[in-house]
């Protein structure tokens, strides 16, 4: 009776582990096919400004920012607040450097993140930098810039 009792529990053990081991298994491919979900999109988001930085279109560059978008340098200097600030500094960055241009590296999406590694062509030089970008309610909230 014991070897019985011994076994049955072994095997509701085995049985609870395996359905655990499933439940688990179908929130990881969720959570996978969420982030696949939205990571073309998020991607596209930032696409949209870093073609709109190369155009020097400002009200193009603005449209995927958040009216009160943070700037920051990595990891938590804030350098600005908000689409009008954001407006008088690419303004005069578009007119007074003619050479201008931003080429994409290599892009990152996690999540709700787009990390990209840029070339940043200036007027005396080539600077690289990293940029990280949260995308919240479909507009760039925050960018971190390391550099």
């Amino acid at each position: 009776m014991k070897t019985i009792r011994n076994y049955t529990f072994v095997v509701l053990c085995l049985l609870i582990t395996t359905l655990s081991a499933q439940e688990n298994a179908k929130k990881v491919q969720l959570n996978k096919e969420f982030t696949h979900q939205y990571a073309d999109k998020y991607a596209r988001i930032v696409q949209a400004q870093l073609d709109a930085y190369n155009l020097r279109d400002i009200e193009a560059f603005l449209k995927p920012y958040a009216d009160d978008v943070e700037v920051y340098s990595f990891p938590d200097k804030l350098l600005y607040k908000g689409k009008d600030t954001m407006r008088k500094r690419y303004t005069r960055m578009f007119e007074t450097t003619p050479n201008l241009h931003c080429t994409l590296v290599n892009r990152i999406v996690e999540q709700n993140i787009v990390i990209d590694k840029e070339k940043v062509q200036l007027k005396n030089g080539i600077i690289e930098a990293t940029a990280i970008y949260v995308i919240k309610d479909n507009k760039i909230k925050k960018v971190y810039f390391i550099q």
